[in-house]
């Protein structure tokens, strides 16, 4: 599937889904405003602060699949390099 196709899927998952948004926005209450302190503080795009959105669903025991690896785990190295990781549990931990 072309990348075009896969955004317009997720697109149309999360507009025709709003109670997962509000299950997702309930979940970031406690995270989202440190973290985008966080990452505003390393000079980072506000777009990052949304990534667990995206990679777990603000989930902190959410698990990649071996099928599906997570954004995290894809992308590792550079985050490390930023001093946190992608998901709620280890960004916290590591900030």
């Amino acid at each position: 599937m072309e990348a075009q196709a896969r955004v317009d899927k997720w697109i149309e998952h999360y507009r025709s889904s709003p109670e997962n948004i509000a299950t997702i926005t309930e979940r970031a209450t406690p995270w989202l405003a440190w973290i985008t302190q966080q990452v505003s503080e390393r000079g980072l795009p506000g777009e990052v602060a949304l990534i667990p959105f995206v990679e777990s669903s603000f989930d902190p025991g959410a698990q990649a699949t071996a099928a599906l690896p997570a954004y995290g785990s894809l992308c590792r190295a550079q985050v490390m390099h930023w001093g946190w990781y992608a998901t709620v549990t280890t960004m916290v931990a590591l900030m």
